[in-house]
This record gives C-alpha cells, sequence and structure tokens, in this order.
C-alpha cells in the first residue's frame, strides 16, 4: 500500500493559535483553556502558586517619624491581613492531541454522558466540508475519545464551488440543549442533545438524527 506521506506530508508544525475555548474538560475542578493550532490540540491549565515577592506592610509609629516635620512624607500604609499570601498564575500545557484533520471551529458543550454528569464539558469540532465530531476526555486513559461523528456531505447540497463554500461554523444553544452547524453558506444542521427529562427535550424519539437532521 502507497503511505500517505508521498501526497501529503506536513514539514513543519504550525505555530498560530487560530480557535481558543474555555472548558471543564479534563478535571471537574479545573478550567482548562483549549487552543486549536491546525490539526493539533493543546489542553493547559491554569496554575497558582505563592509569589516569589512577597513584600510585607511596616507598621510605622508615627511620633519617631516625625509627622510634624514631614507632614507631607508619612506613607499611609495599610496593615496587611495575617494569612494570605499573594499568589501569581501561571498557564501550563497538560495535555496535547494530534487531529485527523485541520480545526474549521470548536465550541465546549455539558452533555449527559458520564463524563457531562461528573462535571466535565465535551468538546464539538467540525471539519471541512461539513462534518462535525464530538470528543470527551477519558481521566483513566488520559486521552481523548471520540463520542459521535456527523457527515453531511451530500451530493445535492454542494451546489457551489469549493472556493466559496468556506468553513463550517459552530454555535451552540446557551442551555445547552442543540448545536447548529452552518456549512455551504446557506445550509444549517441541528445537532440535539439529549436532556435530564423528556419533557424539556424537543427531539424525543429513538433516534433524533435521523428526524431532525437537516435544516436549510
Amino acid at each position: 500500500m502507497t503511505s500517505m506521506f508521498a501526497f501529503n506530508k506536513e514539514i513543519l508544525a504550525s505555530s498560530g493559535a487560530e480557535i481558543c475555548v474555555e472548558a471543564t474538560f479534563c478535571s471537574p475542578s479545573h478550567s482548562n483553556l483549549i487552543v486549536a493550532v491546525s490539526s493539533n490540540l493543546f489542553v493547559y491549565s491554569l496554575v497558582e502558586e505563592d509569589s516569589p515577592d512577597v513584600v510585607h506592610s511596616i507598621d510605622f509609629d508615627q511620633s519617631l517619624m516625625g509627622e510634624e516635620e514631614f507632614p507631607n512624607l508619612m506613607p499611609l500604609l495599610e496593615p496587611s491581613k495575617k494569612g494570605q499570601v499573594p499568589t501569581v498564575a501561571r498557564m501550563e500545557l497538560f495535555a496535547k492531541f494530534k487531529l485527523n484533520g485541520n480545526v474549521c471551529s470548536m465550541a465546549a458543550i455539558r452533555t449527559q454522558t458520564s463524563v457531562g454528569l461528573l462535571g466535565m464539558d465535551s468538546l464539538l469540532i467540525s471539519w471541512a466540508d461539513a462534518k462535525m465530531s464530538l470528543i470527551e476526555f477519558n481521566m483513566g486513559t488520559n486521552s481523548i475519545v471520540t463520542v459521535s461523528l456527523h457527515y453531511y456531505e451530500r451530493e445535492e447540497f454542494k451546489n457551489s464551488s469549493l472556493s466559496e463554500r468556506g468553513y463550517p461554523e459552530i454555535r451552540m444553544d446557551p442551555q445547552n440543549r442543540c448545536a447548529a452547524l452552518q456549512f455551504y453558506q446557506d445550509k444549517l444542521a441541528i445537532l440535539p442533545f439529549k436532556q435530564e427529562s423528556s419533557s424539556s427535550n424537543l427531539f424525543d424519539s429513538e433516534n433524533p438524527s435521523e428526524e431532525y437532521e437537516f435544516y436549510g
């Protein structure tokens, strides 16, 4: 079998950040900054540390400093609060993942899967020309897993040239009920998500993607 490197081989890795989102992705108790750089996914964690330069306030005796002689030179220092140490925050690279394609858009979503019930977010990523995938972080293996794939590239929708189609864009519902994918300029696909109760789920069927797959 001919290697795919004969057709496409990455010589230099991309260095420009294109898309970033904030999500509780790797742990229920910490927020992460997720940056997409071409076909690479970087996950950063916020780490807080004690400040290396801790300056404590000094209590001055007003009578010893000569307040009457130098009234304008007296510093007005507030007493330091005991037990509080200044901290500094920095971004630390937690993980890096190689993806099978360039990320076009990305959004964080809280689903009703086992990961979502733990208080962690999932990532919804769109790919060219009109594909979308839902991925989650597995704390047991420290890797990402694909939960679902959605393919909308039908021949009847390709009514324009490749250069005019643009990139698929993801838009999320603020209540995490569904996601919308705009593709081929004027096409819209709605991806519903399972809700806690069936009464609040507008797409109450065994396979919602079959009944409510395209809106354009």
